[in-house]
């Protein structure tokens, strides 16, 4: 929607202008970022992204708790439940890579994946 209430396509990329736009950046990052936007439904990736849009799109938002911690405990469950076992649930262990402490509970609320 534009500030004089029209909508123009000129406003948006759809998918295949996103992935056109990637492609004049390349490199790494561009092709991973490429990989990542075009991905398959069968991933993890895939499969949380279509419940995020199955999410927007219900009417199940408006039940959730606004910035609350249960309400994002609510759409984690929902984005990841089926796909991880701690989908929802406040995390209790350190995430690290090597011996790098990322970050220690409490003080990230969740799994350390999204």
């Amino acid at each position: 929607m534009a500030p004089d209430g029209k909508r123009r396509m000129t406003d948006c990329l759809t998918n295949d202008g996103v992935t056109m736009l990637a492609k004049e950046f390349p490199g790494k990052k561009a092709n991973h970022f490429i990989e990542w936007f075009t991905y398959s439904d069968d991933t993890v990736d895939g499969k949380s992204k279509s419940k995020a849009y199955a999410l927007f799109d219900s009417s199940l938002l408006d039940t959730i708790e606004v910035g609350t911690v249960k309400g994002l405990q609510q759409v984690h469950g929902y984005l990841f439940g089926g796909l991880y076992d701690f989908a929802g649930q406040i995390r209790t262990l350190n995430i690290a890579k090597g011996s790098f402490l990322v970050v220690p509970p409490p003080l990230d609320f969740f799994c350390g994946y999204c």
